[in-house]
Parts: structure tokens; C-alpha cells; sequence
């Protein structure tokens, strides 16, 4: 039986073979693809490379047609502040990296990842293999720059200087491993990027922030710089919707879940909960001895499921 996601790719597109079988990224025009084909392909082959370099294209072009992505990694920023006293250890993470070498593909001027902590030679020996292997299959350059902000306050671009001095670069990781934990704090990548940005933006008219997660404070501090970034954003934390959004987009792969709406309603699929949250009534929202026992009825529900 044809998958209907395959479907949706055939009917959007005159470039395919008329077979059953699962077309690759060499027999469809992935940028000739509608939106919803193009979601329905990267359901299907989320880590194939053609599909990830059309992404990070459309990415650039919802956002105003930027030049640059530039990549925080501030996962401290939204971490709750009863944790962050152990996380003050982490040194911030930096978990960008990867992420950065696809996503930079679809910028005219590549991508600026902005990191705490410079990652350790070993890292960065294979991460130049992976972009160099990745730029032979594009067939061409992939313009990536890791900034990172040394104890005096000086901007350094990692990935050159590694290249070239790998020694300087090593010398650079040890001065950084003698720093105290408590030089970091979670505003950092933001505070960074402002203490920089006119060399983060040098050659390129419009930049795309694209932080560990948006948030109101990353609004707030940017907002000036209105004119040359673009911001996302703010996500909703609403886990049931992320959930049967998902499912409803063939995310077959995950762990069962069900709603109650605020009437004691079991929602068990995506459509009929942004139906519920489109006729919600505020009546049973209200801090009623009725409305917590509904409620308490649906958790007992879920005990027994």
C-alpha cells in the first residue's frame, strides 16, 4: 500500500519516478517541493543531507532572507534557577557544534556559533574531518567561524586558528581548563554576542539568532539591534501539543499520551485538542472544589490506564 506522506511528495512535484518504492533525494527537486511535501520528506529521511541543506535554505529565507546564522548555545538560560548551582560546573556545554555545520549550509554567509568554552583539540580535529567530509558531497565550502571570548576579553575564531597553530590552540584550551566555574553565568552567550556584534556581524546586512531556546530575555536585550537580527519566536512549552502534533505528522515513535480538558474530556489526538483549546470555556479553569475534582477524576484515570 503507498504511504501517503509519499504520496503528498509525488503530488507536489513532477520530478519523481511513478514507482512504489521510496524516491531518494536524487530523483524529487527538494526545493521545488511545497511546504507540507517538504515536511512529509524530512518525516521520512530526517538526516539526509540534500533534505537538511533545503531546510537550513528556508530557514534562512522565513527569516527575512538572512545572510548568517548565528548559534547560541545558552542552555543555562533556561535552566530553573534551583538548578543552576550544579550546572554552574558545566561550563555552559556548547552542544552547538553539530547542528551548525548543516544549518550553516543555507546561509549566504555561512554561520557564527558563539561558545564558552572552546571545545578540546581531539573535538576539533574530528569536527574539521565531518565538515570537510560533508563539503566534498555539497561540492563546495561551508563558511562556519566558532567564536570564542578569551580571559581578556579578546574575540578568537577557533576553527582558523586550530588549523593553523595547533599548538596555540591547545595552549588556549589549558588557559581556559584554569578559569574558575563561577567566571560563567547563564546570560553569558547573550552578553557575549553584544560585546561583539559588530565583529559577529561583520559582512553580512542581516543575521538570524538562533538560541538554545527563545525567550523574553533574549528580546529584550537584542531589541536594539532590531535592524540587522532576526529573532524567533517564543516557543510554547505545551508538551500535550507537541505530542499530538507529531503524532499527527506520522511521528509514529512515541510515548502514548492523553489530555484532559478542563470539562474531564480525554483527548487522545491533535486536532481535537486545538479544538478544546479553541472553545475553551474560562468557567472551568476557575478554583472551584467542582473543578479540582474533575481533576482529580482524570488523574485517577490515568493511574488505572
Amino acid at each position: 500500500m503507498p504511504h501517503p506522506l509519499t504520496d503528498l511528495i509525488r503530488n507536489c512535484t513532477s520530478n519523481l519516478q511513478q514507482n512504489s518504492s521510496q524516491p531518494s533525494s536524487r530523483e524529487i527537486n527538494l526545493p521545488g517541493l511545497c511546504p507540507d511535501a517538504l515536511a512529509a520528506w524530512g518525516v521520512e529521511h530526517p538526516a539526509d543531507l540534500s533534505y537538511r541543506v533545503e531546510l537550513a535554505h528556508r530557514i534562512a529565507s522565513t527569516f527575512d532572507n538572512s545572510d548568517q546564522i548565528i548559534i547560541l548555545d545558552d542552555v543555562a538560560l533556561v535552566v530553573p534557577g534551583s538548578e543552576r548551582v550544579a550546572f554552574v560546573g558545566m561550563r555552559g556545554c556548547d552542544r552547538s557544534l553539530l547542528p551548525a555545520l548543516w544549518l550553516s549550509t543555507g546561509f549566504r554567509c555561512g554561520g557564527r556559533i558563539i561558545v564558552y568554552s572552546p571545545p578540546n583539540p581531539v573535538e576539533l580535529a574530528n569536527y574539521l574531518k565531518l565538515k570537510n567530509n560533508i563539503e566534498e558531497r555539497l561540492q563546495r565550502s561551508i563558511q562556519i567561524q566558532i567564536l570564542h571570548e578569551d580571559c581578556n576579553g579578546h574575540l578568537l575564531e577557533l576553527l582558523s586558528l586550530f588549523e593553523k597553530n595547533s599548538e596555540k590552540y591547545t595552549e588556549i584550551c589549558e588557559k581556559f581548563a584554569q578559569r574558575s566555574p563561577n567566571d560563567f553565568y547563564p546570560e553569558y552567550h547573550v552578553r557575549m554576542l553584544k560585546r561583539h556584534i559588530d565583529k559577529v556581524l561583520e559582512g553580512a546586512h542581516r543575521s538570524f539568532v538562533f538560541p538554545y531556546e527563545m525567550t523574553e530575555f533574549h528580546q529584550q536585550e537584542l531589541q536594539s539591534y532590531s535592524d540587522r537580527l532576526k529573532l524567533p519566536d517564543i516557543p510554547t512549552n505545551d508538551k500535550a501539543k507537541h505530542n499530538f502534533f507529531l503524532r499527527s505528522q506520522a511521528f509514529t515513535a512515541l510515548p502514548k499520551l492523553l489530555a484532559a480538558s478542563p470539562d474531564g474530556t480525554i483527548i487522545d489526538h491533535y486536532q481535537q485538542y486545538i479544538n478544546t483549546l479553541e472553545h475553551l470555556d474560562p468557567v472551568h479553569t476557575e478554583n472551584t472544589l467542582q473543578n479540582i475534582q474533575v481533576n482529580i477524576s482524570c488523574h485517577l484515570f490515568y493511574i488505572q490506564r
